[in-house]
């Protein structure tokens, strides 16, 4: 996936390959469920898939670098940047593809992406709330001028890496 971007020098995708095998290893079957998620997103869009795969490796990067959380928060923060945009999943090709401006209607529908993997994946059973958090606001933005124009003081730090990392 990684090979589709020059976002990533040979060492960090090494570093990021290791660690993202490290992560791996410590999930849980239903956080293996979870993750299977993105065989949905590779079968709508190739270039979705490979967009989440990298958001995730860069998130998983960030939030070692960072040294602030525990291997089960950053277990829970990179299962939600790698669903990040599962919701697209829902979306009509012409407008994910639209080479164009999107209009009012389209940037509605496009909006609607956070809330609509969230509630994929909280019909799962046992999801952690970082997960959940994780993909519900990963558009909010610094000057409150997110999706849902929520106060980004109050928001939770995994959907701010996640913001970052998916710019």
């Amino acid at each position: 996936a990684v090979l589709h971007t020059d976002k990533f020098t040979k060492d960090g995708y090494k570093k990021s390959e290791e660690l993202v095998i490290e992560l791996l290893d410590q999930l849980n079957s239903k956080e293996i469920s979870v993750l299977n998620l993105l065989k949905d997103i590779k079968s709508f869009d190739e270039y979705l898939y490979y967009h989440s795969i990298n958001v995730g490796l860069l998130t998983a990067l960030m939030v070692k670098r960072k040294r602030k959380f525990n291997k089960d928060e950053t277990r829970n923060i990179v299962l939600g940047a790698y669903l990040s945009d599962l919701g697209k999943v829902k979306l009509e090709k012409a407008v994910l593809d639209k080479p164009d401006k999107l209009n009012e209607d389209e940037l509605m529908k496009m909006h609607l992406h956070p809330q609509i993997g969230y509630n994929i994946v909280k019909s799962l059973e046992d999801i952690n709330p970082i997960v959940l958090q994780t993909i519900l606001f990963h558009h909010e933005q610094f000057d409150d001028e997110g999706y849902y124009s929520l106060p980004y003081e109050t928001l939770p730090s995994s959907p701010k890496i996640v913001s970052i990392c998916d710019m």
